[in-house]
């Protein structure tokens, strides 16, 4: 990257970084989130490595799991019956990361927003601690302000109930700092 000397040759360089699914790829794109002139390429080779390194799971339908990040707003991973405390969605990031937000869409499912939640985010799946955030979805797009918590594992568990709607993600996005 230090070597590109034009703006043409950082998108080049920005475009084979979002095929590596390492940190060290994140760290080198980093610096270029800031840069008007790139941001865009940057966002999306940052959006490629995380796709190419988080894994998903859920503590129902896990199989449809990885729709809740696939870029896909007409995807979506859902708990397939009503909201129910203790249904859980979990997301493995490859390596720790300093969290400051997560959004959860379900626009194309406005109704399925999560009654209440509590998220977790941990350094490893046995020690989760006490919640970072936890509060109420009151609309389609519910953002969860996690106060730079940092952790290689977030989990965000269903604490509300509802006795119609699902609990759907069609896309949930995390921002670090």
């Amino acid at each position: 990257a230090a070597l590109a000397q034009t703006t043409d040759e950082t998108k080049l360089v920005l475009s084979g970084l979002g095929k590596m699914g390492h940190p060290a790829a994140m760290e080198l794109i980093r610096p270029y989130l800031e840069d008007p002139a790139v941001r865009e390429e940057a966002e999306l080779a940052a959006q490629a490595v995380r796709n190419a390194t988080y894994e998903t799971s859920a503590s129902v339908r896990g199989n449809a799991s990885q729709n809740a990040i696939d870029g896909d707003p007409d995807t979506r991973w859902d708990t397939g019956g009503r909201q129910q405390p203790s249904q859980w969605f979990m997301l493995d990031l490859g390596w720790p990361e300093t969290i400051a937000r997560i959004t959860l869409d379900a626009t194309a499912s406005p109704n399925d927003y999560p009654r209440g939640y509590e998220v977790y985010i941990a350094e490893d799946t046995d020690d989760w601690g006490d919640p970072v955030a936890s509060g109420e979805g009151t609309e389609p797009v519910t953002v969860i302000e996690c106060n730079n918590a940092r952790g290689r594992y977030i989990r965000i568990v269903q604490t509300g109930s509802t006795d119609v709607w699902f609990w759907s993600i069609h896309e949930l996005t995390v921002e670090t700092e």
